[in-house]
């Protein structure tokens, strides 16, 4: 079986190779074999010569002034900004004008500017142009202890003008009165050893509202702090 299987690719090979020509065989001219024998074409590259960039052109522009309203506002921008900071070094010297009659003792010269404004006229001008920020002070500070006398006359006259029916005195040396029946509540002012109080109501648990009979002042207290009712 293998020599027929021989003999039939010898007969196939040399069938092949009398179909291509045999001896007498050649290419065709546009075969691939053919193509790949010729030679290959010469190449001529041109020698590229440098090319200068042309020279800048200079268009001349004519000149532009700026407008006459631009150099005005520059101007009122100046005149606001030394104007502000004028304002500004003048409220500076009233702080410190303020800061330094805060910081300091009273002194003879506070008490000279103080009655130059009770006198009004050309003293109290003068005393306001040399100490602007203390003269602000001192009129707020005479307007408040103006306010404070009215107030405290007013609450004298009005105890005065009260019939406690029930005063008492603190019993311990010192005894704190809080803002509700009870020491949950906060401290709002503290009595000695003998100070005067009235009676203005008792709460379930046996605290008693009170009012300083000297100052006008509320609060609450324990009734064991204070003594008990004049019989």
């Amino acid at each position: 079986m293998w020599r027929f299987i021989l003999v039939t690719f010898a007969f196939l090979g040399f069938a092949f190779w009398e179909l291509s020509g045999g001896a007498d065989y050649a290419p065709s001219e546009n075969s691939i074999q053919a193509r790949a024998n010729d030679p290959a074409p010469e190449v001529t590259v041109a020698e590229s010569q440098p090319v200068e960039p042309p020279a800048p052109e200079r268009i001349e522009l004519p000149e532009t002034t700026k407008p006459e309203r631009f150099q005005i506002t520059l101007a009122s921008v100046g005149e606001m900004a030394e104007a502000g900071a004028a304002q500004q070094t003048a409220r500076t010297e009233r702080v410190e004008d303020k800061a330094r009659f805060l910081t300091r003792p009273k002194t003879n010269e506070d008490n000279a500017v103080l009655a130059a404004l009770e006198e009004g006229g050309a003293a109290a001008d003068q005393v306001k142009r040399h100490w602007p920020g203390a003269i602000e002070l001192f009129e707020q500070q005479a307007s408040q202890a103006e306010l404070r006398e009215q107030a405290e006359a007013a609450a004298r006259s009005a105890r005065a003008d009260m019939a406690y029916s029930d005063i008492r005195y603190i019993t311990a040396s010192s005894a704190n009165m809080r803002g509700g029946p009870g020491t949950d509540f906060a401290r709002v002012g503290s009595l000695g050893e003998g100070a005067e109080v009235a009676v203005l109501g008792r709460a379930d648990n046996g605290w008693l509202e009170l009012e300083v009979v000297t100052t006008g002042e509320t609060g609450w207290m324990a009734d064991w702090l204070v003594s008990d009712p004049a019989r």
